[in-house]
């Protein structure tokens, strides 16, 4: 599977390229295709993901709303240790989880990475290795509907989401890592 439902027409995806210079990144970088996901269990009404990602190589999180997709309101967090969370669209951290910054999608939306001070970001990648990149650790998706969008909407649901290496995620998903094909058939268009 390359791309969940986490509301009715709102999909998520993970936009694979070859993991960028330790400076980070300052604008989306170009697909070259999804990585590959499976759901590992669910607890407490949050579905858990496992999506692949080798170690050269490093992903942007693609929220994509199909046209006739009821308006959604969009949290990422990620966490930086203990009850500490950073908010993936506000850059800030958070001690309340509940506190988060939301996104309406449709339209489409990129998360890039972790902010940076700067106004840039560095990339989501499974080890550190570089020069001070982060290791991406556990985040969370949290889903809700838009208070404007029509009645009767379920309520906020969240995505846990972590990071696996190769041979990881193909013991615990039983599926195949394609590799990383940078003239694949998407020719630089970005996704989603």
């Amino acid at each position: 599977m390359f791309e969940y439902a986490v509301a009715e027409g709102v999909f998520v995806s993970f936009q694979r390229y070859r993991c960028p210079a330790a400076d980070g990144l300052t604008a989306l970088p170009t697909s070259a295709g999804a990585l590959p996901l499976c759901i590992v269990g669910a607890a407490d009404a949050a579905a858990r993901l496992l999506v692949a990602l080798p170690a050269d190589e490093a992903c942007w999180i693609g929220i994509t709303g199909g046209r006739h997709a009821a308006p959604a309101l969009i949290g990422l967090l990620a966490r930086t240790g203990g009850n500490t969370w950073l908010d993936l669209l506000s850059g800030v951290e958070l001690r309340n989880f509940t506190a988060h910054t939301s996104t309406r999608v449709p339209p489409s939306r990129q998360v890039i990475g972790f902010p940076k001070n700067d106004g840039g970001w560095l990339p989501f990648c499974l080890e550190p290795g570089l020069d001070g990149l982060p290791a991406s650790g556990d985040l969370v998706l949290v889903v809700g509907p838009d208070p404007a969008g029509a009645a009767g909407q379920p309520g906020a649901v969240t995505v846990e989401i972590r990071f696996a290496g190769v041979q990881d995620f193909e013991r615990d998903c039983g599926e195949r890592v394609p590799e990383l094909n940078t003239d694949s058939v998407y020719k630089g268009r970005r996704l989603p």
